[in-house]
This record gives C-alpha cells, structure tokens and sequence, in this order.
C-alpha cells in the first residue's frame, strides 16, 4: 500500500491545505541559517490534522557536522517526525568536491543528535554523478523525485525507493510524495517516542491509519446504517472530520481538527457537537434540493448520530 503527502517550503504561505494527504516534511534549513520563516506554522499546522511530520535541510556545503547540528537545533523534531537531507545544488551552492563523503559526515553528526538516520533526497542526476554506496548502507531511505507517469527509475545503491516525488504540485501547493507503505512504516523512519507495533489505543489506530483505511472503516459504517448509500449528502472529507472528531473527543469533549471548509473554512477548535450539527445542516441542505420522490426514501433524520455510533464500534475494536 501507499500512503500521499507533500513537501513545503517557504515558497509556500504558513497555513495550507493539507487535504487528503497523510504527512508533510518541511524545509527548515539552508547551511546554517533557517531558510523557511514560516516552517513553524506550516508544521503546527500539519500536526493540528494528524499528518506525519518531516523536516529537511538543503546543503550549502560548508561544514557538514555545523549544518547538521543547526538543522538539528531548529527543527525542533518531536518523535514520530522524520528527517531529510535534500542532495542538490544550486547556483549559489555548487558541489563539493566530495559530496558523498560530506553527506556521510551530515548524516553521522545527525545521527548522533537525532538517534536516527536521514531519508536521503536525491534525483536520478545525482545518484548517477557518484557512487552513494556509502551513504545509502546507512541505511535512510531514498526519495527519489522523478516528474514521470511511469515511477521512478533504479534506486541503485540504496535497496529499494522508499518515496517517489510524482509532481511539482500539490493541494498544498508544494510537490507531491507517494510513500510506500502505511503510517506505521513512515513512522518508522521517525524520531523514537512512538511505537507502531505496540498495541495501539483507539486513537493510536487512528493517528497511524492511512487514508484509505479511514474511508473503508467510514464507508462500511455508513453502509450498515443507510444500506442505500449512493448519495451519501456529504462528502467522504467531511466523515473522516467526523471521525477524527469521534477519536479525539476522548478523553475530552474538544478536538484540534478544522471544521469542513465549506462549513466556513478557517481552523481552530471544535466540539464533536459543532461537526454533527454541520454534518446534520449538509445532510438537510442536500435533502432541500432533492425530488419528491428522492425524498421519499431519503436518509434517516438521525443519521449522524448513527454514523458516529457505528463509527464508535468500529473503531474500538481496532
């Protein structure tokens, strides 16, 4: 399986739409300056709606173990977040004359701070300009970005692509990243602090669900309570609001998730009450432009109560 998400930086603005994608890593640092002022918002954003968050340094290919200790330093990661080393150069950045040897040293004084390894960003150019056999026996993944409708190419000498940059755009307004495996692997490559093969609580599962594993568990619950569910009057965003809702009322009546965009767009905090009431008004709104006939057989009055219900036992289950 694989999972959707993105990379920003400060070309991007400090709040975006991070809809349908699971995470997000952000620029953080170029040499030993932050290169992104808005970083801090983008991030705490993306954590606000549940995203797996990763944070990447562009080298200016100064001292490697400076950089790494600064990238360190304002990344400010928390555990779960992974962490990249975007392998490129630009014109105020040309090369070293040793890149592999420089990204090793980056990647060793990384790993000394973080307790992890870097996933390694780099273009097909690159990975055939020198032999990165010491770097990827580190053992980060490689992301590999490749503007194609085919996939990417060899992952030569890393084992295999562990993300695939697909396009320059993206609903953030970033690039576009396909990883390949669920949360629970992308957690993997993260910070120490969250452990995907423990069992996991209620919202544990949750958090670490992928995309289509929400909507299967929100499609099934609704099609056990409105058998007739062609029409269901809202959109399938609008009941994984519902059910990231459902897994953060507990313990507490609040949740940290927008309301729908078309509910008036905007962030902030919640009550599960305020995403039923909409759900409720998106169901009547689209009830008052059906036919009589429609009507007729339209949906039970109750029906987001009896999606939440449904949603409750489902999810207490995994």
């Amino acid at each position: 399986m694989s999972i959707l998400g993105a990379d920003v930086s400060g070309w991007q603005g400090p709040v975006l739409d991070y809809s349908g994608l699971d995470f997000v890593y952000v620029k953080i640092t170029q040499g030993t300056y932050v290169a992104n002022p808005n970083h801090d918002a983008q991030v705490a954003h993306a954590r606000e709606l549940g995203l797996i968050v990763g944070h990447y340094h562009f080298p200016a290919w100064g001292d490697p173990r400076a950089e790494a200790q600064a990238f360190w330093a304002a990344a400010r990661a928390q555990p779960g977040d992974f962490l990249v080393l975007d392998i490129e150069n630009s014109v105020y950045t040309p090369w070293p004359a040793d890149p592999v040897t420089w990204c090793c040293a980056f990647e060793d004084e990384l790993k000394s701070l973080s307790g992890i390894w870097a996933m390694d960003y780099a273009g097909p150019n690159v990975r055939a300009g020198w032999d990165w056999s010491p770097l990827a026996a580190r053992g980060g993944g490689l992301i590999d970005p490749e503007y194609n409708p085919v996939g990417p190419g060899s992952p030569v000498p890393w084992a295999a692509v562990a993300m695939w940059q697909n396009a320059d755009t993206n609903i953030s307004g970033g690039d576009s990243d396909i990883f390949y495996g669920d949360r629970a692997t992308l957690l993997r490559y993260g910070i120490p602090g969250i452990t995907p093969d423990s069992t996991p609580t209620v919202k544990d599962w949750f958090d670490m669900a992928s995309a289509d594993d929400l909507r299967a568990v929100v499609r099934e619950a609704i099609q056990e309570q409105w058998p007739d569910a062609e029409g269901v009057p809202t959109s399938l965003k609008d009941l994984t609001f519902i059910t990231r809702s459902l897994v953060h009322d507990v313990p507490n009546q609040t949740m940290k998730y927008p309301v729908p965009r078309s509910a008036g767009g905007g962030g902030g905090t919640t009550s599960l009450g305020g995403v039923v009431a909409y759900f409720d008004q998106s169901r009547n709104d689209t009830i008052a432009a059906m036919s009589a006939a429609e009507i007729a057989s339209a949906v039970p009055a109750n029906l987001a109560q009896q999606v939440i219900d449904a949603l409750a036992a489902k999810l207490a289950t995994k």
